[in-house]
């Protein structure tokens, strides 16, 4: 049954993964689903097909027999010790119900998920979905195995679980979250917060202040529209993005024009800092690449005939669209 309910809510997208990718589950296991001469063509354009291909080198080796506990990314980055700490009671306890198939394949799920994980950039939030797997199968163990203890060894390891608990709240661990918390009770102004942490915050509103109501944005390096009141185009940060794959089709600069034109896109905003995290994601040194001599000179002509600057800032920049 439930296994009927996952798959009915999941497979919408795993329909439309093979109707844009021949993949259901694009963009993993990109060289599996490699089937058709017309599919090969294309997928080297596909940004994600390394990611698909599961290459754990040794240091994601480590994060994922760790789950990222020494491993500090940044943003929700610090797990923390207490899922390491108690992997072993999960360990022997998934031992002993070794004969209950569900008990077994839901292990077997956290380490395939933890292992997935890893493949990617490290961060504790990518790790949320399985890390509550394992607190379920954590919880148990712990109930079933320590309850089994005289009450004097119960205490204290209560007592020191629940330090390493509290120790570990991200309040007393990091930067984030006491500042969301003041948003949260109106001690710190929301806009504030999202101007230092969001990379999209400081474009977006000057979007919202300086471009027409009609304007229409083609967002570049920034997958994430919430926030700007424009009409948007969107690039999906698995794929060949936009500009980079009209630079290549193109005979001429103007057929780049032609084609934003037709399009309906009237500017275009960069955000360099996400570009940037985009491409180290994608395995690639630059956002807009690689591209050959040919379409790179293209696509720096076009920006600097067909654009005029609107605004910027230290990683982001909006420019208009014009004719030549």
């Amino acid at each position: 049954v439930f296994g009927l309910a996952a798959a009915t809510v999941v497979s919408p997208w795993m329909l439309r993964n093979v109707s844009e990718a021949g993949n259901p589950i694009h963009p993993y296991f990109a060289e599996i689903f490699r089937a058709a001469p017309s599919e090969a063509d294309t997928i080297d354009n596909d940004v994600a097909s390394e990611i698909g291909g599961f290459a754990l080198d040794a240091e994601k080796i480590g994060d994922a027999l760790t789950m990222g506990t020494f491993s500090r990314r940044g943003h929700a980055g610090d797990i923390g010790p207490v899922f390491l700490i108690l992997m072993p009671l999960v360990v022997v306890w998934i031992w002993q119900k070794r004969r209950d198939t569900r008990i077994v394949a839901v292990g077997v799920f956290a380490v395939l998920g933890t292992l997935a994980w890893a493949t990617g950039p490290p961060l504790g939030r990518y790790l949320l979905p399985i890390l509550a797997v394992v607190a379920a199968l954590a919880a148990a163990a712990w109930s079933e195995l320590v309850g089994k203890l005289v009450l004097p060894v119960k205490v204290v390891l209560k007592l020191g679980l629940l330090v390493l608990l509290v120790g570990n709240c991200n309040p007393f661990r990091g930067e984030y979250l006491p500042q969301q918390l003041r948003c949260f009770l109106g001690a710190d102004e929301t806009s504030a917060y999202l101007a230092t942490n969001c990379t999209q915050f400081e474009p977006f509103t000057a979007a919202n202040r300086l471009l027409p109501s009609e304007a229409r944005v083609l967002l570049v390096g920034e997958p994430r529209p919430f926030g700007i009141d424009r009409d948007v185009v969107v690039e999906d940060a698995f794929r060949t993005p936009l500009l980079v794959g009209l630079a290549r089709d193109a005979e001429s600069v103007d057929d780049i024009a032609v084609r934003l034109r037709d399009l309906g896109v009237t500017h275009i905003l960069w955000n360099a800092a996400e570009a940037q995290r985009i491409a180290a994601t994608g395995g690639r040194d630059d956002y807009l690449g690689p591209l050959g001599p040919d379409a790179q000179q293209r696509l720096n002509t076009y920006l600097s005939e067909f654009t005029v600057p609107v605004a910027a800032g230290e990683w982001w920049e909006i420019v208009e669209l014009r004719s030549r």
